[in-house]
């Protein structure tokens, strides 16, 4: 029961890296048509995302489905919206385990600075000759304009895929971006502003499957093309994952 604005019931979940949650809140299940507007958050303890659909006039449920990039404790939090009686809910969560996989991880051993105008890179050498059966990348990086990036992964045949482009982003995690980006992840990338210790599914045309049967030998570059005026930032590191 939630009685108040006040009055969050905070939940607990323990999670490995990689692990994909899917959490529905039922704020009727009476089924009386008495209705409130609930707010369903999730995350660690300093970073949750937020989904409210606004209103008070049908039975507004909330759902959250994402994956998450670090293990750890995690927070499902249910609240009120606006000020109302003491309502009931119903809240349910399901985790789907990360797949067992054979991976290695490769990381970048420097940081590399964003000027505004420019195309910076980074690179990753690998020496394993097996070939690719999955790929991921995580990116590490401060920026004050997200938006100004334009993101690409360069392979060792020379073809880039293109990470992302002119991402939205919001002014409180507009300085912080530590996420992973895998084609089987939960939500794409555009779903939540946050870009803080989630894994997103890359844009349709955009997937790291492209790679997929590739030798993995060679020299693999992070390209960083920004095409602001003003924004600058640092990419701290990033790593491919191989599977």
């Amino acid at each position: 029961i939630v009685s108040a604005t006040t009055d969050a019931d905070w939940f607990s979940l323990t999670l490995a890296a990689g692990d994909t949650v899917f959490l529905s809140l039922d704020p009727n299940p009476e089924r009386d048509h008495i209705t409130w507007n609930p707010q369903l958050r999730f995350g660690l303890f300093d970073q949750i995302p937020v989904v409210n659909d606004a209103g008070m006039t049908t039975e507004n449920s909330e759902a959250l489905f994402l994956t998450v990039k670090k293990a750890g404790v995690y927070y499902p939090v249910v609240l009120h919206s606006e000020p109302m009686t003491p309502s009931t809910y119903y809240l349910s969560a399901s985790v789907f385990p990360r797949p067992a996989e054979i991976c290695t991880t490769y990381n970048s051993d420097s940081s590399v600075a964003l000027p505004p105008l420019s195309t910076s890179e980074s690179a990753i050498s690998v020496g394993d000759g097996s070939r690719i059966g999955r790929l991921r990348v995580t990116l590490n990086l401060t920026h004050t304009n997200l938006p100004d990036l334009d993101v690409m992964l360069r392979d060792p045949q020379g073809d880039e895929i293109g990470l992302f482009t002119d991402v939205s982003s919001d002014a409180i995690f507009i300085f912080d971006v530590d996420m992973t980006l895998d084609d089987d992840a939960a939500v794409p990338l555009d779903s939540f502003s946050s870009k803080k210790n989630l894994v997103y599914r890359p844009a349709k045309e955009y997937l790291l499957g492209w790679d997929e049967g590739q030798p993995r030998r060679g020299t693999w570059e992070l390209v960083v093309r920004s095409d602001g005026v003003a924004g600058y930032g640092v990419l701290q590191d990033w790593a491919l994952e191989i599977c």
